[in-house]
């Protein structure tokens, strides 16, 4: 395939993006011609913005007003600000988060340097094709993703919220690999965070503590020297020890690493922080900014919301912690079916595996499932938090227009559940972290260092593999524990804070797991190649290729945002309380 070719995928796939995109805006705008639900707060504000009345305000809405001046922005150029152009606002912006989306891959897996610097040697590797095909498709399929592309065809705020949280991760990707203009780089920072910001209030833990995060520990690990050739890491005091006295970082591939592995790593990212004070400051400043900025914010507004400031109260909620993981296996069970069937398999000894299952097999993964001690003592801390922590908004059981309302019904009407679902939302955080550990893909670059340190910025070491470079040259380790780290923080300060259940709440976390989530061809059929040379067993049949997933993830996709587009349409009801009002199931 020649580089005109491969850019014609990339075209191609945003193209086919529209087909179902377009055809559900036009569905609704046929069938729900006029603002339903919070369209009726949302239309209202804009069309006064349109009016070029900018003093007045709707105190029943919460958010800032960034998607009414983006609004406004499109009605000086159409001339319109009626229903159906507003959503289709929201609709355009598909083929925007597709192409950041892509941007932001292609930054993690240093394909942009290639294609920047050099297109016509672009592909040169079929792996490489390969690559920039999975590129496309994962960012299709996030767009297709349900209860992002549900927003597609109404006129919320989810849709340009999530955009401007891509829109700052790609420039923090883009300023950690380049080595000059930082100070240009951080006034970009600061000014996208703050148009995020004016989107969506929580929109601070990803465009601040988020990529700080990452850029914290980007700069340790430029600052820090590699621990001594091979000195021991056996016990949390060996790296306390090793990172102390040698300033090295411990940060252990997900695919290699342990519990224990979790606490090195915080360990010893905290002691390097304080062995190298500026570095943390240089990396975090731009952040700092931002954080500054929205504390200050709150403090003149005297609260985060603004409007109704009484039902949306900053709450501690752990248990939004444990709905995320059954949430993420819900929607992703198709790309993670090869992890959870080599977990199943690891409990199986690999000499009575069948010769066709032994592909499935995951060499050198450390713990597929959590040891019986630790499921049992993550399941106690769950079943802690349900009982002292659970919270059920009154907007929640109020409102039987969302499926979360159907959840909390069942959940209440049988509250031994609360309890049974705990080692089962263990198992499933277990599952979609040690996933991202999963074999590395196969990736391409000219200089193989040059591609791993690209791809560090994202948290990630991928695998290169052209023939001209030697075996000892490749990286194959994943995703890092620090960017695991990282995730969870920023994803439990982005949700324990909030005390409505909502599977939009969610959307960024899945988002950033996904992007992050090992794409293109996986090594098994190296590992296999190699075993069959050495004589070993396990010639069985290959186990399908991460394509094969993709495209079980786009029909997926389909079919649930099929479903609940038809019960939007078709399953309408009418309240007791407001007869002749029809009521539609949604997110």
């Amino acid at each position: 395939m020649d580089p005109p070719a491969v850019f014609k995928v990339l075209a191609l796939g945003f193209t086919l993006l529209l087909i179902p995109s377009w055809e559900w805006l036009s569905k609704i705008s046929d069938r729900v011609p006029e603002p339903y639900l919070d369209e009726v707060f949302h239309v209202g504000q804009a069309q006064v913005y349109c009016a070029g009345e900018f003093g007045k305000w709707d105190p029943k809405i919460t958010t800032p007003p960034g998607l009414y001046l983006l609004s406004y922005v499109v009605f000086r150029i159409t001339g319109r600000c009626d229903v159906f152009v507003l959503r289709a606002l929201n609709c355009s912006l598909a083929l925007f988060l597709a192409q950041i989306s892509f941007s932001i891959l292609t930054r993690l897996y240093g394909l942009l340097k290639t294609t920047n610097a050099s297109p016509t040697n672009f592909a040169y590797n079929k792996r490489d094709v390969t690559l920039f095909t999975s590129a496309v498709h994962t960012a299709v399929n996030i767009c297709l993703f349900p209860p992002l592309f549900f927003f597609l065809g109404l006129y919320y705020t989810d849709v340009p919220s999530t955009l401007f949280v891509l829109l700052s991760y790609h420039h923090a990707l883009k300023t950690q690999q380049k080595k000059a203009g930082k100070t240009a780089s951080a006034v970009v920072t600061v000014l996208i965070g703050v148009a995020a910001l004016f989107f969506r209030q929580t929109n601070i833990f990803w465009v601040a503590v988020f990529p700080a995060g990452l850029a914290v520990v980007q700069s340790l690990k430029k600052s820090a020297h590699p621990p001594p050739e091979g000195a021991k890491e056996d016990s949390i005091f060996d790296v306390l020890r090793i990172s102390a006295m040698n300033m090295s970082v411990y940060d252990k591939p997900v695919r290699f690493a342990s519990v224990d592995d979790y606490v090195k790593t915080t360990l010893s990212l905290g002691i390097a922080a304080l062995r190298y004070p500026v570095a943390v400051i240089a990396a975090a400043a731009p952040y700092a900014i931002l954080i500054f900025l929205f504390g200050s914010f709150v403090v003149w507004n005297g609260g985060v919301v603004l409007g109704d400031k009484s039902n949306h109260i900053a709450t501690l909620h752990l248990p939004q912690m444990l709905y995320i993981w059954p949430y993420i296996l819900f929607f992703s069970f198709p790309i993670l079916a090869p992890s959870i069937i080599s977990a199943v398999l690891s409990l199986v000894p690999a000499t009575a595996l069948p010769a066709r299952l032994r592909s499935w097999s995951t060499p050198g993964q450390k713990d597929l499932l959590p040891r019986v001690t630790v499921l049992a003592a993550w399941t106690l801390v769950g079943a802690l938090v349900v009982y002292f922590n659970t919270i059920i908004h009154p907007f929640t059981l109020a409102d039987n227009r969302h499926y979360v309302f159907y959840v909390f019904r069942i959940l209440r009407a049988y509250p031994l559940l609360k309890y049974l679902a705990a080692p089962l939302y263990v198992l499933g955080g277990w599952l979609v972290v040690q996933a991202l550990g999963s074999p590395p893909r196969l990736a391409i670059t000219p200089a193989a260092e040059e591609k791993k340190q690209s791809a560090e910025s994202g948290g990630r070491k991928e695998v290169a593999v052209p023939k001209d470079v030697k075996k000892e040259d490749l990286v194959e380790e994943g995703c890092q524990v620090s960017f695991v780290l990282v995730w969870l923080a920023t994803t439990t300060l982005n949700l324990t804070t909030a005390p409505l259940v909502e599977p939009r709440y969610f959307i960024v976390p899945w988002i950033m797991w996904r992007l992050h989530f090992p794409i293109g061809e996986t090594d098994g059929a190296v590992q296999v190649k190699e075993k069959r040379e050495e004589g070993s067993a396990g010639e069985g049949a290959k186990a399908p290729g991460h394509e094969t997933w993709l495209w079980a993830e786009t029909a997926w996709f389909l079919l649930v945002n099929l479903a609940t587009g038809y019960m939007f349409l078709n399953w309408g009801f009418e309240w007791p309380q407001e007869p002749g009002n029809v009521q539609r199931f949604m997110w």
